[in-house]
């Protein structure tokens, strides 16, 4: 790895580079050139145009081409194709330049191993600059409450188990210890898997928590609600699922104010239809191949020369739309899929490499009619044992609204009531410690942190893990409301000193994410990150 830096940048900035062989070798990974340059606060102002000049090229050796042949193979170009992004580390804007340094030319293989990098700036015209300023965001800080709704009052979290009208109920609230349906408020949004992009609009629209209208409709309290499954478009054929938890979580809470009350109309026009109302899903997830990932699987195998049937209805019966298998398997294994008795075609589940522990395909075919419930058969030819992921059909028709005067309008679960808490009041600090949602692990959690203040002078905080789900996941658990969390000490920060520096997840990380598996383990939902110290680099 090759470490480089350049300070600062002017109009133009010039560098040469002199590669080693060992940097520009070839053998199970492409050799790649990175190279990072810091850009001064008015950078939107200007336009960034990197190139390469006085290029020196050396021969790659017969074990070099060798090796590129057979695990690439694609052809070379005569120089090598730079990339250029700019991206914020720590609200540092930077000037990212990468490249393969392999080329063809001359009907010979070489590598670049001697060369400049010229960067030059263009400053925008004044009409450009115009636009840059309309459109830069408004300040980040202010994405943020200053204090959580849950800082004060009585609050009770509720659950649902997927997308659909709920009620909130004469039991529902005795169970939190309310009296008075007329002022009960609901408050978050359900169990959708967040965006993991953390973007500004979307971090300030599910900031902390919302009220949720609810509407009465003979005498029952209404409110939609969303589940752990979410659909990207009407005709999706693969589901979106939450991979850290099976239900949706919201909170309700009492106060002598008015609750946000909608009438009939108004509320089913908010949800329906969605992507939601156009699918059905047949998913059990009881089964992992390995002690990883965010999938999991039906713990039904069929093995070869057996067949397995499922029935799944369809949201409109006798509307076409769209059918999606998904099969995985722990070696190559092929399988045939029909529909109420007719053959739909063929599927291969391939095994790319002996690490693979398994491995999973889709199937996705049109259908002119479904039936109002339809019988899916997987039958394996060859191979090893098959288990199901999921079945899905997207219809080109809605399903009917929901009857909101219907008498089996399902009943919010209760789940326990929660103390009160106000991470949005936190300030700026070094080092943030996620604790177990048990806290048994929080007087040596105290300790640490009374180490680090002492010896380090650090601002240590430390943070139950549902307390961050609570104010930034709407109660679901999801490993996103730590980043959230961090994201916004870091928006706040005036400066580098005040930005957070050290993240600890303090216990046993999970794999199973929503903990299926029985164990005493105080546990934390995983999370993957890592931690860029080079500005720039060179990685074989």
């Amino acid at each position: 790895m090759l470490l480089l830096f350049i300070a600062c940048l002017g109009v133009q900035s010039q560098r040469f580079f002199n590669l080693t062989y060992e940097q520009v070798r070839v053998d199970s990974i492409l050799p790649h050139f990175g190279y990072a340059i810091p850009l001064p606060e008015n950078h939107q102002d200007s336009i960034y145009t990197v190139s390469i000049v006085y290029p020196e090229f050396a021969e790659m050796t017969r074990a070099d081409i060798a090796n590129y042949n057979a695990n690439w193979g694609a052809a070379l170009p005569e120089m090598p194709k730079l990339e250029q992004r700019i991206v914020i580390s720590r609200k540092q804007a930077i000037l990212n330049i990468g490249f393969c340094p392999l080329v063809f030319r001359n009907n010979r293989y070489q590598m670049l191993v001697g060369f400049m990098l010229k960067v030059e700036t263009k400053a925008l015209k004044r009409t450009h600059k115009r636009e840059q300023t309309l459109t830069r965001v408004a300040p980040r800080a202010g994405r943020y409450a200053q204090n959580s709704v849950l800082a004060n009052g009585r609050w009770a979290k509720i659950r649902v188990p997927a997308s659909g009208v709920y009620q909130i109920t004469e039991n529902l609230i005795r169970q939190a210890g309310f009296n008075d349906l007329s002022k009960i408020k609901v408050y978050g949004y359900g169990g959708n898997l967040q965006n993991e992009m953390l973007e500004g609009a979307q971090l300030q629209a599910t900031d902390d928590l919302k009220e949720v209208p609810t509407c009465i409709v003979g005498g029952k309290r209404l409110f939609y609600a969303k589940g752990p499954v979410s659909w990207e478009a009407n005709n999706s054929a693969i589901r979106t699922r939450n991979p850290y938890s099976d239900y949706g979580y919201y909170f309700i809470t009492q106060t002598s104010e008015e609750p946000l009350l909608v009438n009939e109309n108004n509320f089913v026009s908010s949800f329906y239809p969605s992507p939601n109302d156009y699918h059905t899903l047949h998913e059990i997830d009881n089964f992992a191949w390995y002690q990883g990932g965010r999938n999991l699987f039906e713990n039904t195998p069929i093995a070869q020369g057996t067949k397995k049937t499922y029935t799944i209805d369809a949201p409109v019966a006798g509307a076409g739309g769209s059918i999606t298998v998904a099969l995985s398997a722990g070696t190559a294994t092929t399988a045939v899929v029909s529909l109420n008795g007719q053959r739909l075609g063929e599927m291969r589940v391939n095994i790319p490499t002996h690490y693979d522990k398994g491995n999973k395909t889709n199937f996705t075919i049109n259908v002119a009619q479904f039936e109002a419930k339809n019988e899916v058969t997987i039958e394996v030819t060859k191979g090893g044992a098959a288990r199901l992921d999921f079945i899905s059909i997207a219809s080109n028709s809605p399903r009917t609204a929901p009857n909101l005067h219907a008498a089996d309008i399902p009943a919010a679960q209760y789940v326990h009531n929660i103390t009160n808490q106000n991470l949005h009041a936190h300030g700026a600090a070094d080092m943030v410690i996620i604790i177990p949602t048990s806290q048994k692990l929080r007087q040596e959690a105290e300790r640490l942190k009374a180490f680090h203040e002492q010896h380090d002078a650090m601002r240590v905080q430390i943070v139950p893990a549902d307390e961050l789900y609570n104010e930034f996941a709407s109660g679901t658990p999801d490993a996103n409301a730590y980043r959230r969390y961090l994201k916004m000490l870091y928006d706040r920060a005036d400066n580098e000193t005040d930005q957070p520096k050290y993240l600890l997840l303090f216990g046993d990380c999970a794999w199973d994410n929503r903990m299926k598996q029985p164990t005493g383990a105080q546990r934390v939902l995983m999370i993957t990150c890592c931690v860029l110290k080079a500005k720039t680099r060179l990685t074989r």
